[in-house]
């Protein structure tokens, strides 16, 4: 994963078959893209004590397509 605190390991699962996917990492929050629509979704990060909503839409990158990325902050979450 890489996000912006950095490129680390992480666990990858999808849900909902639509590309919904949640990343954790020891140590780390854990982070989940939920679909909306093709490549917009809604990001929400679990810091130990459920989730809470990233500032957003997130939209898949363009020359990243294994980024999203918050229209709102610039905050990016990688799975490669």
């Amino acid at each position: 994963m890489n996000d912006d605190d950095g490129r680390y390991p992480c666990d990858f699962f999808q849900f909902g078959g639509d590309g919904s996917f949640t990343v954790t990492a020891p140590g780390k929050p854990g982070y989940t893209i939920s679909i909306v629509s093709q490549g917009v979704a809604d990001g929400f990060a679990d810091y130990g004590n459920g989730n809470i909503s990233l500032p957003g839409p997130f939209f898949r990158s363009t020359e990243k397509t294994a980024c999203w990325v918050s229209d709102a902050t610039g905050f990016s979450i990688c799975v490669f």
